[in-house]
């Protein structure tokens, strides 16, 4: 199941393919997290139960075991997508999640939020623009997994 997330964020990052680098942030499901700049040259992959980031072609490559992932985040330092602060990243939030008819995206900053729903197979499922608290209705969403991207921030969620 977590090998499905993962593949439909590196097809979330190959929708960025006319870029210099990008910056995959991976937070471990006991919280420490680590970043790596994915150089033109490098690459995402999978093998077996394990996440394989390489850096640059002649960097060694970095397997990290699924099981320890919580989420990933990329972004994309060429064209103007940056790195939210770790304290923006804890002002917005998906809940429920799991989740069965709808769930509520809030953001502490009162900022706007785009809103997008992806399939596992990276199709766009829904989207909306949603402010503070808001709640979407998800369903008429079948029940599995999906890609949810907040603005520059992906995280799975879980419709039951």
């Amino acid at each position: 199941m977590k090998k499905i997330c993962f593949i439909a964020a590196v097809v979330l990052l190959q929708t960025w393919a006319a870029q210099a680098q990008s910056t995959v942030t991976v937070t471990k499901t006991n919280g420490a997290v680590s970043s790596y700049t994915v150089q033109s040259t490098g690459s995402i992959s999978f093998a077996g139960d394990y996440v394989v980031i390489k850096e640059s072609n002649t960097s060694a490559a970095q397997s990290i075991p699924m099981s320890a992932v919580r989420n990933m985040k990329f972004s994309d330092s060429s064209n103007g997508i940056e790195d939210v602060a770790s304290s923006q990243q804890a002002a917005v939030r998906l809940y429920p999640n799991p989740a069965q008819s709808y769930c509520v995206v809030s953001n502490t900053e009162g900022e706007l939020m785009d809103v997008t729903v992806y399939s596992m197979t990276g199709a766009k499922m829904m989207e909306t623009t949603v402010e503070n608290e808001g709640r979407i209705d998800i369903s008429s969403l079948k029940t599995g997994v999906y890609m949810v991207k907040i603005n520059n921030h992906t995280t799975k969620l879980v419709k039951w």
